[in-house]
């Protein structure tokens, strides 16, 4: 009973760890390219309100 338990467990632990593979990788490489073209913009108006001033 046991030996069968911690089977089902593990099915779900590998079905759990492979749904998050596929799902985080191609959002996390689209947040990652978004965060780093907001911090260009902001840096980019920063830049230009202290030449401005």
């Amino acid at each position: 009973m046991k030996s069968k338990l911690a089977q089902l467990l593990e099915i779900k632990r590998a079905e759990y760890r492979k749904s998050l593979q596929q799902n985080s990788l191609p959002v996390d490489s689209y947040a990652a390219s978004v965060k780093v073209d907001f911090v260009a913009v902001l840096d980019r108006h920063f830049h230009k309100m202290g030449d401005a001033a």
